[in-house]
């Protein structure tokens, strides 16, 4: 079995020399000359097991890959053409709703701020207060692309924790 693939690759490394753009068939139809067994493969079959193996020893090892999209990153309704609305754009009260499971003792306890007295703990609390939103945006965001609009709005948070910090200054 092994010696008939290997000279049913052969076979297919001389056709490729002679026509690199060969299809599919028409390799499929060179390599039934050689094994007859071939002609019982679906066409998809034979390109996995034959024809890919020797195109992939054909590639320089040094050539870059081609670029793919990540799997998952789209939402069924981005598909159809609607957008699901960026997570920073929702208010943070209805953000800390959607929460994973399993966070909600942790989130309940970074919402607990402490009393502290005075305008520096006041400032501290304002400050703490924005940091704690934008974790509870960011833990909240379920999807890649959500991900990346809470972190695209960082300078909004950035900015946020300077209005509170110069308010009380």
């Amino acid at each position: 079995m092994e010696e008939s693939k290997e000279k049913v690759q052969a076979r297919l490394r001389e056709v490729l020399d002679e026509r690199p753009d060969a299809s599919t068939d028409e390799l499929q139809d060179e390599a039934r000359q050689v094994d007859p067994s071939l002609g019982s493969l679906s066409r998809r079959q034979f390109n996995a097991g034959y024809v890919l193996p020797v195109k992939r020893e054909r590639a320089p090892a040094d050539r870059p890959k081609p670029a793919r999209a990540a799997r998952g990153t789209k939402k069924k309704g981005a598909r159809r053409g609607k957008k699901a609305p960026p997570a920073a754009a929702a208010p943070a009260s209805e953000q800390g709703t959607r929460r994973r499971r399993g966070s909600r003792a942790a989130a309940a306890e970074a919402t607990a701020a402490p009393a502290t007295g005075g305008s520096a703990g006041g400032e501290r609390d304002r400050v703490r207060e924005v940091l704690l939103r934008f974790a509870r945006d960011l833990t909240a965001a379920e999807s890649r692309s959500q991900i990346i609009d809470v972190l695209a709005a960082l300078d909004s948070y950035a900015d946020d924790v300077l209005r509170s910090a110069k308010s009380e200054g």
